[in-house]
């Protein structure tokens, strides 16, 4: 593993976080888990019925800030997110470097993807436990892996402080060091896109032998008018396989 994950300040304890990585990896997966018959992909009906069972009149859920943050994930909602085959929505993305004019999500595709004529598109944020503790780090992972390079895009938070904060954003081994509350302006969310690139580094980087040098990902933020997070219905994280043009 890497030497120490000295520079990741978002978990309250890093090697905790860790250490602990595949034990909530296991359990957590299993509890999001939408059973279907053989290899059938989930859809949108059955994933729906699987949160309307977990969170309308459960104690302890709010059902009301749940259909305020998962917009997607309410029964009823018609699907409008790219589908198979078609062309990638545009809009604006801004740059991690303050002062650097916005450029536009298909021009980062095209500079993520070089050579390959493929990039994966892995849209999230740090309020989301799963994508902080381990999602993120197994979809970059398995689409590099495969020799796709991954471009992130940080969006609205999953589970802002003060809207809809998690259990896990405050306790257990992938609790937050401090609350991430939602992003009031460009560079607030800004701040915790780097935040979020500098913990998936040293994530990727902990998985690495010794005395590795430490990687480097590809982020972008989608623009306060959240038009992409939108398009691509990516709230609390999601993962598309696109070809550059």
């Amino acid at each position: 593993m890497g030497a120490a994950q000295s520079t990741d300040e978002v978990m309250r304890s890093s090697t905790l976080a860790a250490t602990m990585r595949s034990i909530a990896r296991s359990k957590g997966n299993a509890g999001l888990h939408v059973k279907v018959a053989g290899d059938a992909d989930v859809t949108y009906e059955q994933a729906q019925a699987f949160e309307f069972a977990n969170w309308y009149d459960v104690p302890g859920k709010d059902w009301e800030a749940f259909k305020r943050n998962r917009p997607y994930s309410i029964k009823g909602h018609e699907c409008r997110a790219p589908s198979i085959g078609a062309k990638a929505p545009n809009g604006a993305v801004l740059s991690l470097d303050e002062g650097r004019a916005p450029s536009t999500l298909h021009k980062a595709i095209d500079a993520a993807a070089k050579d390959s004529g493929v990039v994966a598109l892995i849209f999230g944020s740090l309020s989301c436990p799963v994508w902080r503790g381990w999602a993120a780090l197994d979809l970059h992972n398995d689409v590099t892996a495969a020799g796709i390079p991954a471009l992130h895009v940080y969006q609205k938070e999953a589970h802002a402080a003060g809207e809809f904060e998690h259990k896990n954003n405050l306790e257990g081994p992938i609790a937050l060091r401090t609350p991430q509350p939602p992003h009031a302006n460009e560079a607030a969310r800004r701040t915790a896109a780097k935040r979020a690139k500098a913990h998936l580094e040293a994530q990727l980087w902990w998985e690495q032998p010794p005395f590795s040098a430490r990687p480097r990902i590809t982020m972008v933020l989608d623009g306060m008018d959240d038009k992409l997070e939108a398009a691509y219905e990516s709230r609390p994280f999601r993962l598309y396989k696109l070809f550059s043009r």
